[in-house]
């Protein structure tokens, strides 16, 4: 019985490619996390920097890099550096894959597959 998915489809930089579903239940682990899924509605939102979470979210800024570092590692979200009028350049976190990740349970069949709506970072990654 075919009943899990062994391999995603999907398309990156014109290239046809294939993302094993280790990859894809790392995605589902990294967004069963609460904090995690409250910090990727802000950055959907627009680009934040640790402190606007921190304050946002009520969570220590320690906390929120580690979380903002697991999604960033997961190619999920990705960092640049932007001038602030108040002095150092501030990091800011920004989503940079577009993803649908569709769970179908039904008797007799389940199933997860991943659906890339767009892709701007110059890499994924694996687990």
């Amino acid at each position: 019985m075919t009943s899990f998915v062994d391999l995603i489809s999907f398309y990156y930089n014109n290239y046809f490619c294939v993302a094993s579903m280790e990859r894809t239940e790392h995605l589902l682990k990294l967004i069963g996390n609460e904090t995690r899924r409250k910090i990727l509605t802000l950055l959907s939102e627009k680009p934040h920097y640790i402190s606007q979470i921190s304050k946002k979210l009520d969570v220590t800024q320690p906390a929120i890099l580690k979380h903002l570092t697991l999604l960033e590692k997961a190619g999920v979200i990705e960092s640049f550096l932007k001038e602030s009028p108040l002095g150092a350049p501030r990091k800011y976190y920004k989503i940079c894959n577009s993803i649908n990740i569709e769970v179908a349970i039904h008797p007799g069949d389940f199933k997860v597959t991943k659906h890339p709506l767009a892709i701007e970072c110059p890499h994924l990654h694996s687990p």
